[in-house]
């Protein structure tokens, strides 16, 4: 069985510039208040954090992999969950591919696309 575990991408402070990524050490330290704030972004209730869920594998330089993390071989890759297949999938940024999550193992997270929106632009070639 796969470790569950969450980052979550805070945009509550966008207008100041204080947007950021809540690590996993993080969510588990809250206390009993921020907690009931923690569960109503789970259940959809808040917009402003948006929780993105470890895939259970790591990357080739043993990093881990998140939803809506940005990939990168010969092209880049997002990330992705599919809701028919119930599982995660790498989606081609290039728009015609899609692999398995497993291939992430031989290639290399360059970042989030919450906290480098830039990492979506199509590669140039």
């Amino acid at each position: 069985m796969r470790e569950h575990k969450y980052r979550a991408w805070d945009n509550t402070a966008k207008d100041i510039g204080g947007q950021r990524m809540i690590d996993w050490e993080e969510l588990n330290s809250l206390d009993k208040d921020d907690l009931v704030c923690i569960m109503d972004v789970f259940m959809g209730i808040t917009k402003d954090v948006i929780p993105l869920e470890y895939i259970g594998l790591k990357d080739k330089n043993g990093k881990e992999g998140y939803h809506k993390d940005v990939v990168e071989s010969k092209n880049k890759w997002l990330i992705e969950w599919s809701d028919t297949e119930a599982g995660f999938y790498l989606k081609s940024l290039e728009g015609y591919d899609k692999l398995p999550a497993r291939k992430l193992r031989e290639m290399k997270i360059i970042g989030s696309s919450y906290e480098y929106p830039e990492l979506l632009e199509r590669n140039n070639q």
